[in-house]
């Protein structure tokens, strides 16, 4: 299991507005699941989280969490996770939550407080390709929305509120740029405290990269080497 076999793991919505102008990340397929799993709930209710991750937390089944989701307009994803943190501090009785959310930089960087005063752990902002040019060909609508310097500082922001130490990191999707490219973000976000998260890459159906090719399984074997 990507994220391990003690994770649970949530999207708050499996939807992101990109899709509705054609800017999606060229390997996302976010929108396009809810139409090929009849069971994929595109919004989950904080109270029903909650509920699911004190049972999973209670029983043993979980000893960590990960939240994720689409990119949602202004600054909804903010209050979606207060209220997700919030039912499932209530849940669990955790006061220091350990887990973490990937989530898009918002627009007042100063908000990610609010995420550390209510325990959680860490959290990501993904850059999936370190090369600023492969950045904005990949992830059109992240660039023009959000900008690759804004998820650079939202980092480095993050770090200064939770530390280091491997609190605060980036995903990658491994493949797509070359691996000397990313292997210069992977260093060089170390030095800023920030940890790198290559993803092995599989084109999806539904996405713009469907029936491209990744590497070879010997270029992951190295990446990770070398990473």
């Amino acid at each position: 299991e990507l994220v391990g076999e003690d994770c649970i793991a949530v999207s708050h919505t499996n939807a992101c507005m990109l899709f509705a102008d054609g800017s999606q990340c060229g390997f996302c397929n976010l929108n396009y699941t809810p139409k090929q799993y009849d069971e994929v709930r595109i919004k989950k209710k904080a109270a029903e989280v909650g509920e699911v991750f004190g049972a999973a937390f209670n029983s043993g089944v979980a000893n960590h969490f990960e939240i994720t989701g689409g990119i949602l307009p202004g600054d909804r994803e903010i209050k979606i996770l207060e209220q997700y943190l919030t039912s499932i501090r209530d849940a669990t009785g955790f006061t220091d939550l350990p887990g973490t959310a990937i989530m898009t930089p918002p627009s007042d960087l100063q908000d990610l407080e609010k995420l550390q005063r209510l325990g959680i752990r860490g959290l990501g902002f993904n850059l999936e390709c370190f090369n600023p040019a492969f950045f904005r060909a990949v992830c059109p609508g992240k660039e023009r929305q959000i900008g690759y310097e804004t998820y650079r500082e939202a980092l480095r922001t993050a770090v200064e509120i939770f530390g280091a130490g491997g609190r605060i990191y980036s995903g990658f999707v491994a493949g797509v740029e070359p691996m000397e490219d990313l292997l210069e973000g992977v260093k060089e976000l170390a030095e800023e405290g920030v940890a790198s998260i290559p993803l092995v890459w599989s084109p999806s159906s539904g996405t713009r990269f469907h029936r491209h090719r990744p590497p070879s399984g010997e270029w992951y074997v190295e990446l990770a080497e070398r990473a």
